[in-house]
Protein backbone atom coordinates (compact mmCIF):
# COMPACT_ATOMS: atom_id res chain seq x y z
CA UNK A 1 0.00 0.00 0.00
CA UNK A 2 1.32 3.42 -0.93
CA UNK A 3 0.47 6.62 0.86
CA UNK A 4 -0.72 9.81 -0.79
CA UNK A 5 1.67 12.46 0.40
CA UNK A 6 0.49 16.03 0.13
CA UNK A 7 1.93 18.39 2.71
CA UNK A 8 0.50 21.79 1.81
CA UNK A 9 3.01 24.14 3.42
CA UNK A 10 5.28 22.10 5.67
CA UNK A 11 8.13 24.56 5.25
CA UNK A 12 5.93 27.48 6.33
CA UNK A 13 4.38 26.87 9.78
CA UNK A 14 2.85 30.37 9.94
CA UNK A 15 0.99 29.70 6.71
CA UNK A 16 -0.25 26.38 8.07
CA UNK A 17 -1.73 28.33 10.93
CA UNK A 18 -3.78 30.33 8.41
CA UNK A 19 -1.60 33.39 7.83
CA UNK A 20 -0.98 34.72 4.33
CA UNK A 21 2.39 35.80 2.92
CA UNK A 22 3.04 39.50 3.41
CA UNK A 23 1.02 41.55 0.96
CA UNK A 24 -1.11 38.62 -0.19
CA UNK A 25 -4.81 39.21 -0.72
CA UNK A 26 -7.76 36.89 -0.98
CA UNK A 27 -8.92 35.93 -4.45
CA UNK A 28 -12.52 36.88 -5.11
CA UNK A 29 -14.57 34.45 -7.16
CA UNK A 30 -17.66 36.11 -8.58
CA UNK A 31 -19.17 34.50 -11.63
CA UNK A 32 -15.75 33.65 -13.05
CA UNK A 33 -15.53 33.74 -16.84
CA UNK A 34 -16.46 30.45 -18.50
CA UNK A 35 -13.61 28.06 -19.13
CA UNK A 36 -12.56 28.42 -22.75
CA UNK A 37 -9.58 26.06 -22.85
CA UNK A 38 -8.41 22.82 -21.35
CA UNK A 39 -4.74 23.11 -20.56
CA UNK A 40 -2.22 20.33 -20.99
CA UNK A 41 -2.23 18.65 -17.53
CA UNK A 42 1.55 18.16 -17.79
CA UNK A 43 2.17 21.92 -18.16
CA UNK A 44 2.38 22.65 -14.39
CA UNK A 45 4.92 25.51 -14.26
CA UNK A 46 6.71 24.39 -11.09
CA UNK A 47 7.42 20.83 -12.24
CA UNK A 48 11.19 21.36 -12.14
CA UNK A 49 11.31 23.76 -9.19
CA UNK A 50 12.86 22.95 -5.85
CA UNK A 51 10.10 21.74 -3.47
CA UNK A 52 9.23 23.96 -0.54
CA UNK A 53 8.91 27.63 -1.59
CA UNK A 54 5.48 29.20 -1.95
CA UNK A 55 3.88 29.34 -5.40
CA UNK A 56 1.89 32.21 -6.93
CA UNK A 57 -1.30 31.10 -5.14
CA UNK A 58 0.01 30.58 -1.59
CA UNK A 59 0.82 26.84 -1.65
CA UNK A 60 4.10 24.93 -1.44
CA UNK A 61 5.40 24.19 -4.94
CA UNK A 62 5.11 20.63 -6.30
CA UNK A 63 2.51 19.66 -3.69
CA UNK A 64 -0.92 18.41 -4.73
CA UNK A 65 -2.58 21.64 -3.56
CA UNK A 66 -0.24 23.75 -5.70
CA UNK A 67 -1.03 21.64 -8.77
CA UNK A 68 -4.80 21.95 -8.19
CA UNK A 69 -4.53 25.73 -7.70
CA UNK A 70 -2.53 26.06 -10.93
CA UNK A 71 -5.03 23.95 -12.88
CA UNK A 72 -8.03 25.97 -11.68
CA UNK A 73 -6.39 29.28 -12.57
CA UNK A 74 -5.10 28.00 -15.92
CA UNK A 75 -8.66 27.06 -16.83
CA UNK A 76 -10.03 30.51 -16.00
CA UNK A 77 -11.25 29.86 -12.45
CA UNK A 78 -9.66 32.39 -10.05
CA UNK A 79 -8.31 30.54 -7.02
CA UNK A 80 -5.72 31.00 -4.29
CA UNK A 81 -5.15 30.01 -0.67
CA UNK A 82 -7.85 32.45 0.42
CA UNK A 83 -10.87 32.65 -1.85
CA UNK A 84 -14.11 34.59 -1.60
CA UNK A 85 -16.62 32.27 -3.24
CA UNK A 86 -20.34 32.75 -3.83
CA UNK A 87 -20.98 31.83 -0.19
CA UNK A 88 -18.24 33.84 1.48
CA UNK A 89 -14.51 33.90 2.31
CA UNK A 90 -12.69 30.62 2.94
CA UNK A 91 -9.10 29.54 3.54
CA UNK A 92 -7.81 26.49 1.66
CA UNK A 93 -4.96 25.06 3.73
CA UNK A 94 -4.00 21.40 3.83
CA UNK A 95 -5.76 19.17 1.30
CA UNK A 96 -7.55 17.31 4.12
CA UNK A 97 -9.61 20.45 4.86
CA UNK A 98 -10.52 21.46 1.31
CA UNK A 99 -14.02 20.00 1.49
CA UNK A 100 -14.85 22.14 4.53
CA UNK A 101 -13.32 25.20 2.84
CA UNK A 102 -15.27 24.58 -0.37
CA UNK A 103 -18.50 24.34 1.61
CA UNK A 104 -17.67 27.55 3.49
CA UNK A 105 -17.03 29.31 0.18
CA UNK A 106 -20.42 28.20 -1.15
CA UNK A 107 -19.41 25.38 -3.53
CA UNK A 108 -21.00 21.96 -3.74
CA UNK A 109 -19.29 18.79 -2.51
CA UNK A 110 -20.40 15.66 -4.36
CA UNK A 111 -19.71 11.92 -4.34
CA UNK A 112 -20.10 11.78 -8.14
CA UNK A 113 -17.02 12.53 -10.27
CA UNK A 114 -17.35 15.29 -12.86
CA UNK A 115 -14.79 16.67 -15.28
CA UNK A 116 -13.27 19.80 -13.79
CA UNK A 117 -13.97 18.83 -10.16
CA UNK A 118 -11.26 18.50 -7.52
CA UNK A 119 -11.02 14.97 -6.08
CA UNK A 120 -10.29 15.10 -2.35
CA UNK A 121 -9.17 12.77 0.44
CA UNK A 122 -9.11 13.56 4.14
CA UNK A 123 -6.28 12.24 6.31
CA UNK A 124 -6.14 8.44 6.30
CA UNK A 125 -8.76 7.84 3.60
CA UNK A 126 -7.97 5.00 1.18
CA UNK A 127 -8.79 4.41 -2.50
CA UNK A 128 -7.93 1.74 -5.06
CA UNK A 129 -6.32 3.28 -8.14
CA UNK A 130 -5.30 1.92 -11.52
CA UNK A 131 -1.99 3.24 -12.82
CA UNK A 132 -1.21 3.91 -16.51
CA UNK A 133 0.82 0.69 -16.50
CA UNK A 134 -2.30 -1.30 -15.63
CA UNK A 135 -1.42 -2.07 -12.02
CA UNK A 136 -3.86 -1.65 -9.14
CA UNK A 137 -2.69 -0.05 -5.92
CA UNK A 138 -4.38 0.77 -2.64
CA UNK A 139 -3.26 4.28 -1.74
CA UNK A 140 -3.93 6.01 1.58
CA UNK A 141 -3.79 9.76 2.16
CA UNK A 142 -1.29 10.92 4.75
CA UNK A 143 -1.96 13.36 7.58
CA UNK A 144 -2.28 16.32 5.19
CA UNK A 145 -4.84 14.61 2.93
CA UNK A 146 -4.70 14.77 -0.86
CA UNK A 147 -6.32 16.50 -3.88
CA UNK A 148 -6.21 15.83 -7.63
CA UNK A 149 -8.02 17.10 -10.72
CA UNK A 150 -10.68 15.13 -12.61
CA UNK A 151 -9.72 15.41 -16.30
CA UNK A 152 -11.95 12.63 -17.64
CA UNK A 153 -14.56 9.97 -16.87
CA UNK A 154 -14.54 6.41 -18.18
CA UNK A 155 -18.09 5.99 -19.50
CA UNK A 156 -17.98 2.19 -19.19
CA UNK A 157 -16.62 1.93 -15.64
CA UNK A 158 -17.46 5.32 -14.11
CA UNK A 159 -13.85 5.67 -12.94
CA UNK A 160 -12.40 9.17 -12.87
CA UNK A 161 -9.18 9.98 -14.72
CA UNK A 162 -7.20 11.99 -12.19
CA UNK A 163 -4.19 14.25 -12.73
CA UNK A 164 -2.06 15.66 -9.97
CA UNK A 165 1.25 16.04 -8.19
CA UNK A 166 2.78 14.08 -5.31
CA UNK A 167 0.53 11.03 -5.38
CA UNK A 168 3.40 8.79 -4.28
CA UNK A 169 5.50 11.21 -2.27
CA UNK A 170 7.96 11.95 -5.10
CA UNK A 171 6.44 15.41 -5.77
CA UNK A 172 6.07 14.55 -9.45
CA UNK A 173 3.12 14.43 -11.86
CA UNK A 174 0.92 11.35 -12.33
CA UNK A 175 -2.26 10.34 -14.16
CA UNK A 176 -4.29 7.51 -12.62
CA UNK A 177 -7.84 6.16 -12.71
CA UNK A 178 -9.89 5.57 -9.60
CA UNK A 179 -12.59 6.77 -7.25
CA UNK A 180 -12.16 9.49 -4.65
CA UNK A 181 -14.21 9.82 -1.45
CA UNK A 182 -15.62 13.13 -2.70
CA UNK A 183 -15.38 15.77 -5.43
CA UNK A 184 -15.31 19.53 -4.87
CA UNK A 185 -17.20 21.53 -7.49
CA UNK A 186 -15.04 24.64 -7.21
CA UNK A 187 -16.14 27.29 -9.71
CA UNK A 188 -19.12 25.30 -10.96
CA UNK A 189 -22.20 27.41 -11.81
CA UNK A 190 -24.01 28.27 -8.61
CA UNK A 191 -27.30 28.37 -10.49
CA UNK A 192 -26.93 24.72 -11.45
CA UNK A 193 -25.44 22.79 -8.50
CA UNK A 194 -23.57 19.70 -9.55
CA UNK A 195 -23.15 20.75 -13.16
CA UNK A 196 -19.73 21.04 -14.70
CA UNK A 197 -18.32 24.21 -16.28
CA UNK A 198 -17.88 24.04 -20.04
CA UNK A 199 -14.61 22.25 -20.74
CA UNK A 200 -14.04 21.89 -24.49
CA UNK A 201 -12.45 18.54 -25.21
CA UNK A 202 -13.77 16.87 -22.08
CA UNK A 203 -16.13 13.91 -22.34
CA UNK A 204 -19.78 14.91 -22.42
CA UNK A 205 -21.42 14.13 -19.10
CA UNK A 206 -25.14 13.69 -18.40
CA UNK A 207 -26.51 17.00 -17.20
CA UNK A 208 -23.33 18.97 -17.95
CA UNK A 209 -24.17 22.53 -18.83
CA UNK A 210 -22.12 24.86 -21.02
CA UNK A 211 -21.15 28.14 -19.40
CA UNK A 212 -22.22 31.54 -20.74
CA UNK A 213 -20.64 32.25 -24.09
CA UNK A 214 -19.55 28.65 -24.63
CA UNK A 215 -19.70 27.45 -28.21
CA UNK A 216 -22.95 25.73 -29.02
CA UNK A 217 -22.93 22.68 -31.24
CA UNK A 218 -24.96 19.70 -32.27
CA UNK A 219 -25.70 17.40 -29.38
CA UNK A 220 -23.45 14.36 -29.37
CA UNK A 221 -20.99 15.55 -32.06
CA UNK A 222 -17.87 13.64 -31.15
CA UNK A 223 -14.59 12.14 -32.26
CA UNK A 224 -13.31 8.94 -30.65
CA UNK A 225 -10.70 6.29 -31.30
CA UNK A 226 -7.28 5.10 -30.19
CA UNK A 227 -3.77 6.50 -30.04
CA UNK A 228 -1.45 3.72 -31.27
CA UNK A 229 2.24 3.87 -30.33
CA UNK A 230 4.83 2.01 -32.44
CA UNK A 231 8.51 1.41 -31.81
CA UNK A 232 11.14 2.52 -34.32
CA UNK A 233 10.94 -0.95 -35.85
CA UNK A 234 7.14 -0.86 -36.07
CA UNK A 235 6.32 -3.02 -33.03
CA UNK A 236 3.20 -1.93 -31.16
CA UNK A 237 3.87 -0.47 -27.70
CA UNK A 238 1.53 0.34 -24.83
CA UNK A 239 0.91 4.08 -25.19
CA UNK A 240 0.96 6.42 -22.20
CA UNK A 241 -1.95 8.85 -21.77
CA UNK A 242 -1.64 11.24 -24.71
CA UNK A 243 -2.88 14.69 -25.64
CA UNK A 244 -5.22 14.78 -28.63
CA UNK A 245 -5.80 18.15 -30.35
CA UNK A 246 -8.53 18.93 -32.86
CA UNK A 247 -8.45 22.28 -34.69
CA UNK A 248 -10.87 24.10 -37.01
CA UNK A 249 -10.43 27.68 -38.25
CA UNK A 250 -8.20 28.59 -35.32
CA UNK A 251 -10.51 26.97 -32.75
CA UNK A 252 -8.73 24.29 -30.75
CA UNK A 253 -10.30 21.52 -28.71
CA UNK A 254 -8.13 19.26 -26.58
CA UNK A 255 -8.77 15.87 -25.05
CA UNK A 256 -6.63 13.22 -23.38
CA UNK A 257 -6.43 9.50 -24.00
CA UNK A 258 -6.84 7.02 -21.16
CA UNK A 259 -4.98 3.88 -20.24
CA UNK A 260 -4.81 1.74 -23.38
CA UNK A 261 -4.77 4.75 -25.69
CA UNK A 262 -8.52 5.25 -26.13
CA UNK A 263 -9.65 8.87 -26.39
CA UNK A 264 -12.87 10.82 -26.89
CA UNK A 265 -13.20 14.49 -27.84
CA UNK A 266 -16.52 16.34 -27.76
CA UNK A 267 -16.66 18.82 -30.64
CA UNK A 268 -18.41 22.21 -30.23
CA UNK A 269 -19.37 22.36 -33.93
CA UNK A 270 -19.59 20.25 -37.07
CA UNK A 271 -17.27 20.82 -39.99
CA UNK A 272 -13.76 20.00 -41.16
CA UNK A 273 -11.32 19.42 -38.29
CA UNK A 274 -7.57 18.73 -38.28
CA UNK A 275 -6.67 16.00 -35.79
CA UNK A 276 -3.27 15.48 -34.18
CA UNK A 277 -1.82 13.91 -31.03
CA UNK A 278 1.19 14.51 -28.78
CA UNK A 279 3.05 11.63 -27.14
CA UNK A 280 6.37 12.41 -25.38
CA UNK A 281 9.31 11.09 -27.40
CA UNK A 282 7.20 10.17 -30.42
CA UNK A 283 6.09 11.65 -33.73
CA UNK A 284 2.36 11.39 -34.43
CA UNK A 285 0.55 11.49 -37.73
CA UNK A 286 -2.44 13.75 -38.27
CA UNK A 287 -5.25 14.07 -40.75
CA UNK A 288 -8.23 16.20 -41.67
CA UNK A 289 -11.73 14.82 -41.13
CA UNK A 290 -15.26 16.12 -41.56
CA UNK A 291 -17.88 15.67 -38.86
CA UNK A 292 -21.54 16.10 -39.77
CA UNK A 293 -24.02 17.87 -37.45
CA UNK A 294 -24.76 15.55 -34.55
CA UNK A 295 -22.39 12.98 -36.02
CA UNK A 296 -19.69 10.77 -34.59
CA UNK A 297 -16.38 9.85 -36.20
CA UNK A 298 -13.79 7.27 -35.27
CA UNK A 299 -10.11 7.83 -35.97
CA UNK A 300 -6.94 5.93 -35.03
CA UNK A 301 -3.89 8.16 -34.56
CA UNK A 302 -0.55 6.45 -35.15
CA UNK A 303 2.56 7.66 -33.31
CA UNK A 304 6.10 6.31 -33.76
CA UNK A 305 9.03 6.55 -31.34
CA UNK A 306 11.74 8.91 -32.52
Amino acid sequence: MRRLLCATLLAFPLLLAGALPAGAAATTWADAPPVTTVVDPTAYPYASSTPGPTDAWGFAVRECTSYAAWWLNANGLPFSRRVRGPGGLATFGDARDWDAAATAAGWQVSTTPQVGAIAQWRAGETSAWTTPGGGVASITADAQGHVAVVIGIDGSTGLATLAGNNIDGTKTFSIVQGVAPRYLLIGFPAAAPGRAPALPGAPALPGAAAGPGAAAGPKGAALAGHVVLLSRTGARLRPPPARVSVTMAGRRVTGFSRVGGRYRVTLPASGSWTVSAAVPGARCGGRRITVAPGGRRSLTIVCRRR
